[in-house]
């Protein structure tokens, strides 16, 4: 997905989904936001082939030296060392302490930040999202957060799994 600042006002580009926090009965938010902290060891171990798979979009994403960028969902911060690298400053946000924790000890500007809540006021030429947006369930809030962050002309980079890809996941948590 690759949105203008312009194109986020629209449900046309990005529905305002509201999240089925109910399953059976049981509220799945509350699970789900305690298991939302990942252990970057583990992920590492066990996951490293999904930030592999997000060269893709960095391309699309097309970086430039100097621009202001927020890497949403950043996990450890394998993506956003290839954003520092081409000249960008960047922010490393994730909702983990773990992952925010392995971001900085790589020396990134790692920050704690539920993409649910994002208080940024036109303070990126880009967001760029990898593998991050399928646990944020409530894409209305994202996307007006994204909106609010970009400055006028600002780009929006992601791809995430489809529309109810972890539901069994969250349901388990």
């Amino acid at each position: 997905l690759i949105f203008s600042r312009y194109q986020l006002l629209s449900n046309r580009y990005w529905p305002a989904l509201k999240a089925d926090r109910t399953v059976s009965g049981m509220n799945t938010q509350q699970s789900f936001d305690a298991g939302r902290s990942f252990d970057a060891a583990q992920y590492q171990q066990n996951a490293s082939f999904v930030p592999a798979l997000g060269d893709v979009i960095l391309g699309w994403l097309a970086p430039q030296p100097g621009e202001h960028i927020l890497d949403l969902g950043a996990g450890d911060g394998v993506l956003t060392e290839k954003l520092v690298a081409a000249g960008a400053h960047v922010v490393a946000g994730d909702a983990s302490p773990s992952m925010v924790a392995a971001a900085k000890a790589r020396g990134l500007d790692g920050r704690l930040i539920d993409g649910e809540a994002l208080d940024f006021d036109q303070a990126f030429d880009a967001v760029f999202s990898s593998a991050a947006l399928h646990w944020m369930p409530d894409a209305a809030r994202v996307s007006a957060g994204v909106f609010r962050a970009l400055r006028p002309g600002g780009r929006f980079v992601a791809e995430a799994g489809g529309f109810g890809c972890v539901a069994a996941v969250r349901v388990a948590l």
